[in-house]
């Protein structure tokens, strides 16, 4: 399954390596860092009778995304449809900036609590824009050229309805949630080898495996390098511990 709208830094691609680690048959599965959901909609053979799966974003908008996705499905995707227009585009992100702690205080006080109408807004524009990050800064941008998403060709109502099937049994959260050093936890964390924390996290017993991400997902420019720096941290309780250095193939 792919999500409906474009998400940077989702680990879709590098999903069937994880649950190599993870093992598709664990029971508790909590993804802390949501995004576009790349690793739970890939997970080998979907959720079965009482498995628990949660997941969690800080970033309020994409937990309400998903809670209304999963509980108003049908009022999301008519909010997600209307044709790609600059002015609206500008109105619709400015709006989403305003309400963005809001919404997060509403969802920490009700575990159901969501918008239906903003989260179509959400997708909508999110698959609109050149670049992703102004839904979050608000700084005026042009519209994609090439739309993705829900304005894909390969988009339909049944793909959406998908979403809301499979997310039935998922407990969704917004906010931080604590790290946990428990031995038996299985935990995969992604991010730039180098980067602050990368020392920290094997000291305290992660294995790091470095690998290149597929053309297109590094950022290009002056910080072309990244897709060679991209790096997955594994606690010790993964299946396959040793560490490795995983090319283009995931091997």
């Amino acid at each position: 399954m792919k999500p409906p709208f474009p998400y940077f830094g989702g680990k879709r691609w590098l999903a069937e390596q994880v649950w190599r680690w993870l093992g598709a048959d664990v029971r508790r599965y909590i993804e802390p860092f949501a995004g576009g959901l790349g690793v739970l909609l890939a997970r080998p053979g979907g959720p079965r009778p009482r498995w628990q799966e949660v997941i969690n974003d800080e970033y309020a908008h994409i937990a309400n995304v998903w809670r209304a996705v999963k509980y108003h499905g049908d009022q999301v995707w008519a909010n997600c449809q209307d044709p790609l227009h600059e002015a609206d585009l500008h109105g619709r992100t400015q709006r989403l900036i305003a309400v963005e702690a809001s919404y997060r205080d509403a969802m920490f006080a009700d575990p159901t609590w969501c918008d239906p109408q903003l989260a179509g807004w959400w997708i909508w524009a999110q698959s609109a824009h050149l670049a992703q990050a102004v839904v979050k800064s608000g700084v005026k941008s042009k519209p994609n050229a090439t739309p993705q998403g829900v304005f894909s060709v390969a988009f339909c109502r049944q793909a959406f309805d998908e979403f809301t099937r499979r997310l039935q049994t998922v407990q969704i959260l917004c906010g931080v949630l604590a790290n946990c050093d428990h031995p038996r936890l299985r935990i995969v964390l992604s991010g730039y080898r180098g980067s602050p924390g990368d020392e920290a996290l094997m000291a305290a017993g992660m294995v790091r495996h470095d690998f290149s991400a597929p053309v297109g997902h590094g950022v290009k420019g002056q910080e072309n390098r990244n897709n060679e720096l991209e790096a997955c941290w594994v606690s010790r309780a993964c299946l396959g511990g040793e560490r490795t250095q995983l090319g283009l193939g995931l091997e």
